[in-house]
């Protein structure tokens, strides 16, 4: 869990400096007030779909992981069912 935690900070860290960046150097909106340049570029909108985003990778992940988890568990099983039955032929 730490690294989905490490993962979800540094993305909205980034996200923020980039539309921040974005915010003042091509919009040129450093003379409005602060959370009106926010507003105005769609900050609010961008970081939303950055967690969408990161949710949705983290649900595959997830999934996927507990995929490759549930098959090598279903091998040892049958893996260790052929053995009873082996010994008990």
């Amino acid at each position: 869990m730490p690294s989905f935690l490490m993962v979800f900070v540094i993305v909205l860290i980034c996200g923020a400096i980039y539309k921040l960046i974005e915010i003042f150097c091509f919009y040129h909106l450093g003379n409005i007030p602060f959370f009106t340049a926010l507003a105005l570029t769609g900050f609010f909108a961008s970081m939303s779909q950055n967690v969408a985003g990161m949710l949705a990778a983290f649900a595959l992940i997830i999934y996927f992981d507990n995929l490759v988890k549930i098959g090598k568990a279903a091998r040892k099983v049958k893996g260790y069912l052929l053995r009873i039955d082996q010994h008990g032929k």
